[in-house]
Parts: structure tokens; sequence; C-alpha cells
């Protein structure tokens, strides 16, 4: 505060947030956006009833310099009511709705895990896992930009400190986007990463991002570009390496040994395309009984096959519409069914460090799903 001819008092939004005051925070950005004018002249008796200057004058020049302010600010629950965090959807390739997240939904998570990063790695602070719903807000900068801030007091980061906060976001985050105790594909093993977390991994950088790139948070066309784009990179680049090169480690690993007898059963479960795609041009030769194999790499490059082509495998007009449709579908059929696979694989790419641009820009999709809720 400036204490020559006026005074000019400076409201930082940074420092009121340390006092947790949510409804005075929330009233002095709603002050400020709306062009009210009432805090000036409030401030202006608390001057003169706790005599700060001694002339009428130099009162009547104060001054009020806000900071850091949003556009506007939410409490949790009111953002909860903006949209769905999850919704059903019908596919053509199976019996049964599929519970995935909206764009809503996949945005809270995201919001929640850069909370949390931003603390335990650069700020070095924790909440201890104590903060609750009513401690969340939502904050808009304008232009697309929303953060959530947490309003807790923190202390220094410690491992057991940082996984409370881990289980604590678990707890408080995942059951509201269960449907008949049922969570949208991949949220589980989301869960699992968040809940189950232990010292080895917290306060990792790898680890976080392992959370923000997580399939779960991926929309469906993220997730069939990264999974269309890996086997293409790892032939051009990585399988001409050194066999002990880290990706080659993990894409010969065998984390579904019996992928392919699922995949060869599923036309009697209904789900022919999947065995459509299997068998085209995969007749047996005397140097190779199947152009897959049963490792990571075979599953991957099976999956690409059947996101690129499973559109067209029934032998349908080439109507775009209607095969972008389809192939999304199929997405969300192989997120169903191998809901293992991919989370594992994303995780152990940024646990050795071989996540590079490719795989990131792949993982990172704006293009909206077919079935996105507006």
């Amino acid at each position: 505060m400036s204490a020559r001819s006026s005074y000019t008092i400076n409201v930082s939004f940074d420092q009121m947030c340390e006092f947790g005051n949510l409804g005075l925070i929330t009233a002095t950005c709603k002050i400020i956006n709306s062009g009210q004018h009432w805090l000036l002249p409030a401030t202006r008796d608390f001057l003169a009833q706790n005599h700060f200057g001694n002339e009428d004058e130099r009162r009547t020049k104060t001054c009020l310099s806000f900071s850091g302010f949003p556009v506007s600010m939410e409490k949790l629950e009111n953002f909860l009511s903006n949209g769905p965090l999850v919704e059903f959807v019908e596919v053509s390739v199976d019996k049964t709705p599929i519970l995935v997240a909206t764009v809503n939904g996949r945005s809270l998570i995201e919001m929640l895990v850069d909370a949390i990063s931003e603390n335990h790695l650069v700020n070095k602070v924790s909440w201890e896992g104590i903060f609750s719903n009513d401690d969340i807000v939502i904050i808009d900068y304008g232009g697309g930009s929303k953060h959530m801030k947490i309003l807790q007091e923190t202390v220094p980061t410690s491992q057991e400190a940082m996984l409370k906060d881990l289980r604590t976001a678990a707890k408080l985050f995942i059951p509201l986007y269960k449907i008949n105790n049922v969570l949208p594909v991949y949220f589980d093993e989301f869960n699992e990463e968040l809940d189950g977390a232990n010292n080895v991994c917290v306060g990792q950088e790898w680890f976080m991002e392992s959370l923000r790139y997580h399939p779960a948070l991926m929309p469906s066309s993220g997730r069939r570009c990264f999974e269309t784009m890996l086997p293409n990179i790892y032939n051009k680049f990585y399988s001409k390496l050194h066999n002990t090169n880290q990706l080659a480690t993990i894409m010969k690993q065998k984390p579904y040994p019996d992928w392919k007898i699922f995949v060869k059963s599923a036309q009697k479960d209904g789900n022919d395309v999947l065995h459509r795609v299997y068998i085209h041009n995969n007749n047996p030769r005397p140097e190779m009984a199947d152009k897959y194999d049963d490792t990571a790499c075979g599953l991957m490059r099976f999956k690409r096959n059947l996101l690129e082509h499973g559109g067209h495998s029934q032998g349908q007009q080439k109507v775009q519409g209607q095969c972008e449709r389809r192939i999304a579908d199929l997405e969300l059929l192989t997120a169903k069914t191998f809901c293992k696979y991919l989370p594992k694989l994303v995780r152990a790419l940024l646990e050795k460090g071989v996540m590079d641009k490719y795989f990131r820009e792949a993982s990172r999709s704006d293009k909206s799903d077919p079935w996105s809720i507006k």
C-alpha cells in the first residue's frame, strides 16, 4: 500500500486464496468482472474508521489494484451441473452400450492431475490428503483456459503426503464417474494408478505424465491416432536398433498371451469384425504360420489394422461418415476388450523415457468423437 498523496491497495488473487475464504474470493471476482463499484467506497470507509491517514482528500483518492484475478470462478458442484461426466454409447459392433467419459468428464480429471502435478513437482508442497469437494474451485482465465485450485493449506512435500493427496483425489473423483458401479473405458486402470501409487513412482515427473497422458483421458480419436501411429514409428526407427533398445524390449513382452485366441473366437460371440480383420491376408506360409505374433507388438499391429480398415470389413460402401463412425465404434470395442494393455504400454514408455514427440502428438488428438456431448 502506497502512502504518498493517496493509498493504492494491491489485491492479489493468489494471496487471497491463501486465506481460503471462498465466499470473499468469489464475490471479488464478480465485482471485478461486473463493473460494480461498491468495494472501493467500502475500502475508503474502512480507512477512515481505522484512522489511516488524516486527510480526507488522500483517502478519497485511494485506488484498488487487482492482480491475477480470473474471468470467473465456480465451485466444483456448480461445474458438475454444467454437463454430464459420462455417457453410454451405442456401438454397432457390440450388443452392450459402452460407458465413456465426455469432454466435460475428461477435462475435469485433466485439471485435477494438473493441479496435483503443479503442487508436487513445481511448488514442492502437498495438502497431505486433507481436502474435500467443498475446497475445490474451477477457475476460468478466459480464452478456453480453465484450471482447478484446491483451497487448503499446504505443507512441504514428502512421499507419504503426496500419496495421501492421490488417494484422496481417487476417493473424491472416481465415484463421480460410476453408473451402476461401472466406470468408463480405461477408468478402472486410471483408478489403480491414482489410488495404488507407491513410494517408487510418487513425485516422479514420468508418473505424473502417465496420469496426464493416460488413455482414460484421451478422446477415442486420440487413442486411435496413438495406436495406428505406434507400429509405423516402431518399424521406421526402433526395429533397426539393437535388441536392447528400450522400446523393443517393451514391444516383445506378452501382456496378453491369449489375445489371439480371443480374437479367433470372437465370431462366436457376434464380434465377427475382429475375426474378419485377423484372417485378412493372413494365410499360413512355410516361413510364418501367422503374420501376427503373440507379443505386444503383434497386438499393436492387429489393432492398427483393425482401426484403419475395420470400417470396411463387411463390404460396406465407403461412405466417409459411416466408415469413421464404425471405426470409432471399433476403438471403443477394443478399449473395452483389451483394457489392461494400452495403459501399461503408455506407463512403460514414459517410465523408460521413450515417449518421444511422436507419441505425445498422437496421444493428444483434438478431434471430437462422433458421439461427444457438446
